[in-house]
């Protein structure tokens, strides 16, 4: 089959942005993609597009007040920007980076996997992926060298992308010049007490690298919500991967990346390493034969792996499974029940949140999956039912509810197949549950 090239996605004409203000867009796709010129500034061919008539923006009460991305809070102006991006009006770069889960190496274009929903259907109201850190408060960072006593926080005003065409201009040259003007466009409104842009600019030149990355990631975290991230899905092992979208920002995050969430503060003995796997099997044996005890007459096997992780319908990569017993098959073999243990999961909770009680987690874990067995042998389990409801509360929160209904109502004529291959978050379970909701808005 011969290849051409895909038709662009279309764009909501009215949306929802970060700040909740409604907004009109009207775009004209052009036959390329607009490129950022060769030493232009950064962002500039979105500005380009806006000039050039290919995006205009207006009030959604008043579509006779013509809006510019000048004028546009930051966030704002973010958004319309992956927008643009999802809609082919600029181009977008490939990502590359591995699988979570498999580390098979992924190449997607984020913001064409942005789901529009939440912004097409004025649902922007998510406490989590809807977030962002506050203006006006002070941010703890590391010691900044100013003054007597040093500076440990920082303060953000709120800034226009008119007021930050300074700083896009200021990351697009070779050399970085942490001057007056740079501090001004990142609206950095105290170091510490500092109110000086000139002293500020001089404090943060010369603090080491930490403090600097802690002052740009709070930045960023101002002015991006974990909102302008997409799912993508590893074909190889099923798991969800989320992603910045857009990808390219004013600097590179140090530690935010969209799904994220703030780690809890470990507790218990926690080890001053990651078990190996003889000790984390000795662990689980004994967790194991401790919580199975109280199953005289039936037999579970517990199976310890460091393959890759299965995933839950979600796309997230599971610590541990059960899979119920199954009669004889025509060879006469009987499958037994068994729980498994994924060690790659623990290890990678230990890798991305820091250490924690490995023992308690996996105590926690087995607990979990002999009940999943206990339930199994009354023939119902409600601990099941609860793990898919809440897939469906994480499609909802990040596809949209109504736009999760309409993807459901499509699939009920669509093929099944070619339907969770289209909508792969939307899994066949969530068919029933969107539809569900699609008339309950009624």
């Amino acid at each position: 089959m011969p290849k051409g090239k895909s038709a662009p996605k279309k764009l909501p004409s009215r949306v929802q942005l970060p700040s909740r203000r409604g907004v009109m867009l009207r775009v004209k796709v052009p036959e390329k993609p607009l490129a950022r010129a060769k030493g232009a500034g950064l962002f500039s061919e979105l500005f380009e597009a806006e000039k050039q008539g290919l995006l205009e923006i207006s009030d959604h009460e008043d579509t006779s007040a013509k809006l510019t991305l000048a004028e546009l809070s930051l966030c704002d102006f973010h958004a319309v920007r992956a927008l643009a991006l999802h809609g082919s009006i600029i181009a977008e770069e490939a990502v590359d980076f591995p699988c979570k889960n498999c580390e098979a190496m992924l190449r997607v274009h984020p913001c064409a996997s942005l789901p529009l929903g939440p912004f097409r259907d004025f649902e922007l109201t998510d406490e989590e992926l809807d977030a962002m850190l506050p203006l006006d408060v002070p941010h703890e960072i590391p010691r900044v060298p100013l003054g007597r006593e040093g500076a440990t926080t920082v303060t953000f005003a709120a800034r226009t992308a008119a007021q930050a065409a300074p700083l896009f201009a200021a990351l697009a040259r070779k050399e970085l010049d942490v001057d007056t003007a740079f501090v001004t466009a990142m609206g950095i409104a105290k170091l510490g007490t500092e109110t000086s842009p000139r002293a500020i600019a001089r404090a943060l030149s010369e603090c080491d690298e930490d403090a600097f990355m802690a002052v740009t990631d709070l930045f960023l975290r101002t002015h991006y919500p974990l909102r302008l991230g997409a799912p993508i899905k590893c074909e190889a092992c099923g798991a969800r991967n989320d992603v910045d979208a857009p990808y390219e920002r004013e600097v590179e995050p140090a530690s935010m990346s969209w799904g994220d969430s703030d780690a809890p503060e470990p507790a218990g003995d926690v080890p001053a390493e990651f078990p190996g796997l003889d000790a984390f099997s000795e662990i689980a044996h004994g967790s194991f034969e401790e919580h199975v005890s109280r199953f005289p007459e039936d037999t579970v096997d517990l199976v310890i792996t460091e393959e890759t992780p299965a995933c839950d319908d979600g796309g997230e990569p599971l610590l541990g499974s059960y899979v119920p017993g199954a009669p004889p098959d025509t060879s006469g073999v009987l499958a037994r029940p068994t729980v498994t243990l994924y060690v790659k999961t623990f290890r990678a909770m230990w890798r991305e949140d820091g250490p924690y009680d490995v023992a308690a987690e996996i105590d926690e874990t087995v607990e979990h999956e002999l009940l999943h067995h206990e339930h199994q042998l009354t023939g119902e389990d409600p601990m099941d039912d609860e793990e898919r409801a809440e897939i469906v509360r994480e499609a909802q929160r990040v596809v949209g509810k109504k736009q999760l209904a309409r993807e459901a109502a499509q699939g009920l004529g669509s093929d099944v197949g070619e339907f969770a291959k289209r909508t792969w978050i939307i899994w066949v379970l969530l068919l029933i549950a969107g539809a569900a909701v699609m008339w309950a808005d009624k």
